[in-house]
């Protein structure tokens, strides 16, 4: 099992976690806080008189748990519980739980109430209306009867202790004499003794039997309820933490139920399950305002966005067939997945490398380049267009893209914008003129790096991407969706697009483990050329142009 795969979803929705956790601890307490005190009181009662036997039989036993039953059913009666009403002058019976206690003679009663003295009241009147109703509580002249019974065995019993004694009397007696009448009539005197004490013996038994000293169905209060001294509820500290672990159990499903609906790319492993396609670099954030902030490779080169577009350059280089990439192509699926600004850095990092960059806009929709490098877009490559859709003289051809290009604050770096905007760039883009333009000017840059819309959006990068060498797809991660990318790498390869890799942008909104040491790159932000350097390198860029030289790429 993945661990990593395991814990991402919690620390994606770490915080959805604690909150929920939190939310529910402080709801627990809050309600409890509202809440009353509780007091219990328990009274106890045994069933029949097994305990009271030295000798019990197992009759016994069970014969005393079903009455134990029968006597808590009946108490949960309402009868029952309209006589203890009556009796302690109550509306209603506070919460109340009558039981049998299991694999025992005993029968408890639990009463919870809010005021610890009727809590104890009512628990002794249950226990009083229990006992009334069984057999050992008797009207009192069946209580005189049983008392008169009770001295009769009293009697009897002193009666067979006495013929007892005599009996052992006259037979320590018989063992003293010796003449023949007089054993004869101790004898007699013995048999007539015994005969007495199985008379009193029988009696005593018959009596014993009506007597409740041996009744099994009697019922007694062995622990009444007493008076509680301190509320069973609310327990402020278990229910908290019960109520926070269930919270905290609730949203760890919660997060990772949200995280297995989430259809987004987020990590080069998900690209490459779905695309077979590498992973060429992870941009952390891009998030910085205006186009000074989005070009880091040139304005903050020790940041990490910018180690991240070095290593983009890295990876393009030694992809397969690299050293054929003069035209790369840089698209996305979607609108805001950062082409732009990925297609902008990868030029500065390309001509800060030593190579001569030429980055075209062919967004012809909606065009980014010329405000990432602060230039006019008065001009640009639809000027060419024009022009007339005929296909000038080379010379003449080079000349024009030479008055449309313009320098940068970056050595060796040259962006061609767009220009006005068209409503139908189709014909434009399928046009020998636009094939011409790029094969001119590969001439004289090492590489051409070439902004187009996103695929998803308009057929316009399809019919580029036959154009040039070698595709860059941009995706956002968390916000391109695993269908769209599967589309968008269908679309190209369907064309016979050449994809290089792809550049995850915006990875640490989704995982913090793409974030770059910041110590390690801190440093100084190379400072910007003045609009004079800029002025130079534009008169140089054209002059250069001009020249009949045939510049090989650098390898």
């Amino acid at each position: 099992m993945d661990i990593k795969a395991f814990v991402t979803p919690l620390l994606k929705w770490w915080w959805l976690i604690v909150l929920a956790t939190l939310i529910a601890a402080s709801g627990s307490y809050y309600a409890l806080i509202n809440q009353p005190d509780v007091y219990q009181s328990r009274a106890t009662l045994l069933i029949g008189r097994a305990i009271d036997d030295p000798n019990p039989t197992g009759t016994q036993f069970t014969l005393g748990e079903q009455l134990a039953q029968s006597y808590a059913d009946i108490a949960r009666r309402e009868p029952v519980r309209r006589s203890v009403m009556t009796q302690l002058s109550l509306t209603a019976l506070p919460e109340h739980y009558i039981a049998a206690i299991p694999r025992t003679q005993l029968l408890e009663i639990s009463v919870n109430d809010t005021s610890p003295e009727r809590a104890q009241a009512v628990a002794n009147a249950f226990a009083q209306q229990l006992v009334q109703l069984s057999p050992s509580s008797t009207d009192p002249e069946e209580q005189e009867r049983q008392i008169f019974v009770d001295q009769q065995l009293d009697d009897l019993q002193q009666q067979i202790e006495e013929t007892e004694a005599e009996i052992d009397a006259k037979q320590e007696e018989l063992g003293a004499v010796f003449s023949a009448q007089e054993i004869s009539e101790l004898q007699t005197e013995l048999s007539a003794l015994q005969a007495k004490l199985n008379t009193l013996q029988s009696n005593f038994a018959a009596l014993l039997e009506s007597s409740q000293q041996v009744a099994l169905n009697t019922v007694s209060i062995i622990e009444p309820a007493s008076l509680p001294r301190a509320p069973v509820n609310p327990q402020m500290e278990l229910t908290i933490l019960a109520a926070s672990a269930i919270g905290f159990l609730l949203a760890v499903v919660g997060a990772y139920l949200l995280d297995y609906l989430d259809d987004s790319i987020r990590t080069p492993t998900q690209i490459q399950r779905h695309t077979d396609l590498p992973t060429l670099t992870s941009v952390a954030s891009m998030k910085l305002q205006g186009s000074d902030g989005k070009l880091v490779a040139h304005h903050n080169p020790r940041s990490p966005d910018a180690e991240a577009f070095r290593v983009l350059r890295t990876g393009i280089n030694y992809s397969s067939k690299a050293s054929a990439s003069q035209t790369l192509l840089v698209t996305s699926p979607n609108l805001g997945d950062g082409k732009s600004v990925t297609a902008g850095n990868l030029a500065v990092v390309a001509a800060q490398s030593g190579h001569r960059v030429l980055l075209i806009d062919l967004d012809l929709h909606r065009p980014a380049q010329h405000n990432l490098f602060g230039l006019s877009n008065r001009h640009g490559i639809t000027t060419l267009w024009k022009q007339g859709n005929d296909i000038p003289s080379a010379h003449q051809l080079g000349q024009d893209i030479v008055n449309v290009i313009q320098g940068t604050s970056v050595d060796n770096l040259f962006v061609l914008t767009c220009g006005p905007t068209m409503m139908d760039p189709s014909e434009f883009l399928a046009s020998e003129k636009l094939q011409a333009i790029l094969r001119l000017v590969l001439v004289k840059f090492d590489y051409v790096i070439v902004d187009s819309p996103p695929v998803l959006v308009v057929t316009d990068p399809l019919v580029l991407s036959s154009m040039v060498d070698s595709v860059l797809l941009v995706i956002r991660a968390g916000k391109t969706s695993r269908s769209e990318l599967k589309q968008t790498v269908e679309r190209l390869n369907r064309v016979g697009g050449h994809l290089l890799g792809v550049v995850l942008n915006r990875a640490a909104d989704v995982d913090a483990s793409y974030y770059y040491s910041e110590k390690y790159y801190q440093g100084e932000p190379a400072s910007s050329k003045s609009p004079g350097r800029i002025q130079a390198l534009l008169n140089r860029s054209r002059n250069g142009l001009h020249e009949k030289r045939d510049i090989a790429p650098t390898k």
